[in-house]
């Protein structure tokens, strides 16, 4: 298969992420439910700021590198406090599970 090809395929199944991603958030549901040329749109763009980012990384000019480093270091963050809202949300749903038992 050739390169495109493949891209082409990834880009037709990311519809199917938002259900089977490692730790869905809880807005994973509505974006599931966009429009199809909206999820392969995203899909287009993360891909073209993952190979762009990393061949910036490569870059023989320093603002470049710079560019590079904290977007990455910027998704990171993002991805951290994602998964900390997660974690967050679910100690209070057993809380909850756990007081609404004691009643």
């Amino acid at each position: 298969m050739r390169f495109v090809d493949i891209l082409t395929e990834w880009v037709k199944s990311v519809s199917r992420v938002y259900m089977c991603q490692f730790l869905p958030t809880p807005l994973a549901w509505h974006f599931h439910q966009l429009p199809d040329w909206v999820q392969r749109l995203s899909a287009v763009a993360i891909i073209t700021a993952e190979v762009v980012g990393a061949l910036l990384m490569l870059s023989p000019v320093r603002g470049q590198r710079l560019v590079a480093f904290y977007s990455q270091v910027m998704s990171m963050m993002w991805m951290i406090r994602m998964i900390r809202m997660m974690m967050m949300m679910m100690i209070r749903m057993m809380n909850e599970a756990a007081t609404s038992r004691n009643i």
